[in-house]
């Protein structure tokens, strides 16, 4: 009654055939894998989860953007891991309230000072997230979250990327959607929604950077 395991798995096939200007097929590969993960769930009381997960993933490889000398090519597929750590809480029957902690991990792909686009170092990212989704009380209802990430390169073969930020990832995200009911007017909602994004790197160096912002939506909707 109190542990349970999810197991699921898969087997990947991919076929990439990358063609130059010419239509004259440039290379060709195929390869194959497994993915699989696996989550441990403990309930130490009925509204409490606690729970892990692990996943290893084979994955299509990055194209190489306009610009780079191999423009429009498909890299070879890639392998990613995740760890993750986690709780889900619901105080009452229509909210739950979840965290986790995470860590990411993939090759990382750029265009390097050759112009070259090629797979070089890794691509970490460790993160918290928080979520809330549910009736804090009989008319409002909130969804939303936040997220704090550290995405960093690691391992590349430029002294300037490396143990840098990755490139249009900020460091912290946050969303929130409420929506009130009117009681006064059976079916009338009203609802706000803001949306935060921090700053972000727009080199691999991280010289330069775009500035956060934040969204604000404010609307309503009637139900006949």
């Amino acid at each position: 009654p109190q542990w349970s395991l999810l197991l699921s798995g898969s087997e990947n096939l991919f076929t990439v055939s990358n063609y130059n200007k010419s239509s004259q097929r440039s290379s060709k590969s195929d390869d194959r894998g497994a993915s699989g993960s696996a989550s441990l769930m403990y309930k130490p009381i009925d509204n409490v989860t606690l729970y892990t997960t692990w996943a290893n993933s084979m994955q299509q490889g990055d194209t190489a953007p306009s610009g780079a000398n191999n423009a429009g090519e498909v890299l070879d597929p890639y392998r990613s891991h995740q760890i993750e750590v986690g709780a889900k809480y619901a105080p009452t029957a229509d909210l739950l309230l979840t965290t986790a902690l995470f860590q990411a991990e993939r090759p990382f792909a750029y265009t390097n000072s050759n112009g070259d686009f090629a797979e070089d170092g890794t691509q970490k990212n460790r993160g918290l997230e928080l979520m809330a989704d549910g009736h804090v009380s009989r008319n409002l209802r909130l969804f939303g979250g936040a997220t704090w990430l550290d995405p960093r390169l690691h391992d590349t073969s430029s002294a300037d990327a490396n143990d840098k930020q990755v490139v249009g990832l900020p460091r912290f995200t946050a969303n929130m959607l409420a929506v009130y009911s009117i009681e006064q007017l059976p079916g009338l909602d009203v609802n706000g929604n803001i949306h935060y994004v921090g700053r972000r790197a727009t080199d691999n160096a991280n010289d330069s950077w775009v500035g956060s912002y934040t969204t604000v939506d404010i609307g309503s909707n009637y139900r006949t």
